[in-house]
């Protein structure tokens, strides 16, 4: 007689995630995944089972503390809750029941969910008696709360062994997981609007008016925005009654990252005394402020779109600041005169306070960077342990070298590079960075990946390809939806994968970065991690070098210009002539600088095709180097009256 294999998988990822229009959001959605996660992996590690993955043993204190919920961002010690994967694999030792440890973990989740996170949002919402929730909205309530988890269990004999055991059980949980149950909604609300982040779901906010417009702007709901239960929880989840009330959060805004080291070099510059009597001014404002302990946010603790002129009045208007909370006049006339002295008073303010501290520096690039990183190669590894003598053994290590990459990834990310973590578990990492970091936090979380892996490679016999991190960065404006930013990363993710690529040249272990400027289009480049032929972090860098020293950007926008008047190649080939034209064009205009200044090389007998996609991958990464140099804190020049710059 054997024991049992056990896979529970939680879900769906894309609606805890993915739909998103805050930070708060998005960071609650995916850590509220991971506790339930967590709360899973805990009910079958009480119940006698041995934990795969997550590798965590209750007998250990440190992992038991792994084990124990955490609502909030960070546990009581400062550090942060270790991130489990919505898969829990356990084995399921002689005289216990599969069956019954994932009943009773499901029942566990269910009451986890429902009333520990649930109806703790919901309580501290109907205690603040302002009107944010619809009238008679309980049965809606719940019936959005109890379908909005997913869980799937399967489990297998280990007769055969383990390997055996593990390739059934993942066959089975995937059979399950497409047939998918679409059942009907039962409590409606007839004509009220859908959520802003699930058109799938009713809205359960009440009809918004001056009475209850503070609640509204406490919870930040914005004008106009809708939110489900779901939403809702996110929204308000792992927060305090005071922190509400003293405008604290622990989340930090988005604009807080993207500002981040515009905001570490202004502070080296500016006079101490601005900056104090900045937080004091926001203090007395009541500006919202961030109550977290990062880098991010410790520079400036308070919403900086202040610094960004045009958010002043948006900023001044959602918070409800400098008058009492009320909503625009009806009338044309009065609402337009009303906005009007909305308006000076926040230009007057941010003239009193924050023109002092920004006129030291170049104004701030308001885009913001979103990494999305993904381990290459870990089935194939992963199949490699099946060769051990005690298998489940190996991959309860090999689950602890993730977990010890996951917590790099968040020093790596938070700590050296002023950013904010989302995401980091298993081989997956998800992060928002100023533009400005996030090449050097992307070359530094492969390396990273690599070391940890490398024991695990090394220890079968480098019998598979080594595993690698390929990194998307997706670059755009932070006024941007948070999902849409969030696609963004993804859509460079798979990009440095090589989804575009065919298959049979499909080499990962890359690099891609996808800039969506809000003026200038969409720009992409992708470049592998090979340190034999030059690291694209060093090649990238060695460019926004060229274009603040050597190179204009007037050449690289007119090199563009020459591709787009010339023909473009075709599939039976052009005349070679227009491939020395080409060659010669960009020389030209190029010159003094040669072809190998600006990191640009040609086969000696090239056809014309492929000098055109040399330039035109060589544009496109110029054009994003001037992206990323735009992005980098510059203090202002002092212009000399009569000097050659004046």
């Amino acid at each position: 007689m054997t024991g049992q294999l056990l896979l529970i998988t939680i879900g769906p990822v894309q609606d805890f995630i993915a739909q998103a229009r805050r930070t708060r959001d998005l960071w609650y959605g995916s850590h509220l995944l991971s506790e339930l996660s967590r709360n899973v992996a805990r009910s079958l590690a009480i119940g006698g089972a041995k934990l795969i993955f997550p590798a965590l043993d209750p007998a250990l204190d440190q992992d038991a503390a792994e084990l124990l919920p955490c609502l909030a961002p960070v546990r009581q010690n400062g550090a942060p809750p270790l991130s489990i994967a919505n898969k829990i694999m356990a084995e399921v030792p002689v005289g216990l029941d599969a069956v019954t440890l994932a009943e009773s973990a499901r029942d566990e989740l269910q009451r986890f969910w429902r009333y520990e996170i649930a109806q703790t949002v919901k309580n501290q919402i109907d205690q603040s008696g302002h009107g944010l929730l619809a009238s008679n909205i309980d049965f809606v309530w719940i019936e959005q709360v109890e379908t909005a988890i997913e869980f799937s269990a399967a489990w297998v004999p280990l007769d055969d062994g383990y390997d055996a055991a593990r390739k059934s059980v993942e066959r089975a949980i995937g059979a399950r997981k497409n047939l998918r149950d679409f059942e009907p909604w039962i409590h409606d609300r007839t004509g009220a609007p859908k959520s802003s982040l699930d058109g799938a779901r009713v809205s359960i906010l009440a009809e918004r008016t001056v009475q209850n417009a503070g609640v509204f702007r406490r919870y930040r709901i914005g004008v106009g925005e809708q939110l489900d239960a779901l939403g809702l929880i996110k929204r308000a989840g792992g927060q305090t009654d005071q922190s509400i009330s003293n405008h604290e959060s622990p989340f930090v805004p988005l604009v807080n990252v993207a500002l981040a080291s515009w905001i570490a070099k202004t502070k080296e510059t500016a006079p101490d005394q601005a900056f104090r009597a900045l937080d004091d001014a926001c203090k007395t404002l009541q500006l919202a402020q961030v109550n977290r302990n990062v880098p991010c946010a410790m520079q400036f603790p308070f919403d900086a779109s202040i610094f960004l002129e045009t958010r002043l009045w948006p900023i001044f208007q959602d918070q409800g600041l400098l008058e009492p909370p009320t909503l625009m006049p009806s009338d044309t006339r009065e609402a337009a005169e009303w906005k009007t002295g909305w308006k000076l008073k926040a230009q007057q303010w941010a003239a009193d306070h924050v023109r002092p501290i920004v006129s030291h520096m170049q104004d701030p690039q308001a885009y913001v960077a979103c990494l999305v990183a993904d381990g290459d190669g870990m089935s194939a590894l992963i199949e490699t342990i099946t060769s051990a003598k005690e298998p489940a053994s190996e991959h309860r290590d090999f689950s602890r070298s993730l977990a010890r990459f996951a917590a790099t990834a968040h020093s790596c990310v938070e700590d050296k590079h002023q950013g904010s973590l989302v995401y980091a578990g298993g081989a997956d990492v998800v992060a928002f960075l100023p533009v400005s970091t996030a090449l050097t936090c992307a070359d530094e979380l492969r390396l990273s990946f690599l070391e940890c892996m490398e024991p695990t490679w090394e220890r079968h016999g480098r019998s598979c390809k080594q595993p690698t991190l390929s990194v998307g960065i997706g670059i755009g404006h932070v006024m941007e939806g948070m999902g849409d930013l969030l696609n963004l990363g993804r859509a460079a993710e798979k990009q440095a994968k090589g989804a575009a690529l065919k298959k049979e040249s499909r080499d990962r272990n890359a690099l891609a970065v996808i800039v969506d400027k809000r003026s200038g289009g969409t720009l992409s480049w992708r470049a592998q991690w090979c340190e034999w032929s030059g690291n694209p972090k060093e090649r990238m860098r060695l460019d926004v070098d060229l274009l603040q020293d050597k190179l204009s950007s007037r050449n690289v926008y007119e090199i563009a210009k020459i591709i787009a008047r010339l023909p473009k190649p075709a599939p039976d080939g052009i005349d070679p002539f227009f491939a020395k034209l080409l060659q010669l064009e960009v020389e030209r205009t190029l010159a003094p600088l040669t072809l190998a200044e600006v990191g640009i090389s040609f086969d000696d007998e090239g056809s014309y095709k492929a000098v055109h996609g040399i330039i035109a991958a060589w544009v496109n990464r110029m054009l994003i180097a001037r992206a990323l140099a735009d992005a980098e804190p510059r203090e202002k020049k002092v212009v000399v009256p009569g000097s050659k710059e004046a």
